[in-house]
């Protein structure tokens, strides 16, 4: 069965605003007989329905165009699918405000010319909204960022992007946390992406009893099928280094270096545990 590539919540939507565009052009004259509401506030809501019904056709057709070619389902979110959903939400509100003050009996012009007068002021006043907001844009068009991808936000943070809205990225940590990071942030700070990195290379040290790792190339070749164990689609290509990075009286300080083909937090903590449950039962050999 093929899944559909718009959501049923969409079409109703658009059914329910072509229903009533069309219920208002066909009563219009009987309403503008017998209520008392100016020709020119109903030729405004008229306007306003058309374009939130084009708006609405655009973004369903443009969508469900992308979902097809990228076999999207209609619950699974893509920043180019948030993008376009934020620009038709703008395009509605802006057409509705601009619609509002004639309807009020403000010339929309007029409106824009004193607005001017305080453009620079207000556009102080909310600099770090706007450029928050216009960053927003741009996360949600980019290729930086996706929905799904592991990021690590500091030294101590890391987790998965969850949903991108136009106030803050949502990021699941490790932890089982949820942050909000403002979007001017995401795009303008050092955050690193481990889901762009094609090998992901991981370390795991560990100290062991010295007459326990004397034998460096034989615990090698045990903690590789420990690797192989642990990461079986990386099991073809992984290749595993054990270093001695130190001797401390009768303790030796080993790291064990490897590399998988994607970044998977699962599997990364999957190898730390399976390479020290290795070790340990190593040293009680």
């Amino acid at each position: 069965m093929s899944i559909p590539a718009v959501s049923v919540k969409r079409l109703i939507s658009l059914g329910i605003l072509i229903v009533t565009l069309s219920g208002l052009l066909l009563v219009r004259d009987e309403i503008e007989t017998h209520v008392p509401i100016p020709a020119e506030a109903l030729t405004l809501l008229t306007l306003v329905l058309c374009v939130m019904a084009l708006v609405s056709s655009a973004r369903i057709l443009i969508i469900s165009s992308y979902r097809r070619r990228l076999k999207l389902t209609p619950g699974e979110q893509d920043n180019f699918v948030l993008g376009v959903d934020a620009a038709a939400n703008v395009i509605v509100v802006a057409v509705g405000l601009a619609a509002l003050f004639p309807a009020l009996g403000v010339p929309f012009r007029e409106f824009l010319t004193s607005l001017s007068l305080f453009s620079v002021a207000l556009a102080w006043l909310f600099k770090e909204h706007l450029s928050n907001f216009f960053d927003s844009f741009r996360l949600m068009f980019s290729t930086d960022f996706l929905i799904g991808d592991y990021i690590k936000i500091n030294d101590t943070t890391k987790g998965y992007i969850a949903d991108i809205t136009f106030r803050a990225t949502r990021v699941k940590t490790d932890e089982g946390d949820v942050l909000y990071i403002p979007n001017s942030t995401m795009m303008n700070n050092e955050i690193t992406n481990y889901s762009k990195v094609r090998l992901k290379r991981i370390t795991v040290p560990f100290t062991l009893p010295t007459h326990l790792a004397r034998d460096i190339p034989m615990l090698e070749h045990h903690l590789t099928e420990v690797v192989k164990e642990a990461a079986p689609d990386s099991a073809d290509t992984v290749k595993v280094f054990l270093r001695v990075t130190g001797v401390t009286g009768d303790q030796t300080k080993l790291q064990l270096e490897t590399s998988i083909d994607r970044f998977s937090f699962a599997i990364e903590t999957k190898i730390h545990r399976a390479v020290y449950e290795a070790v340990l039962r190593w040293g009680h050999a």
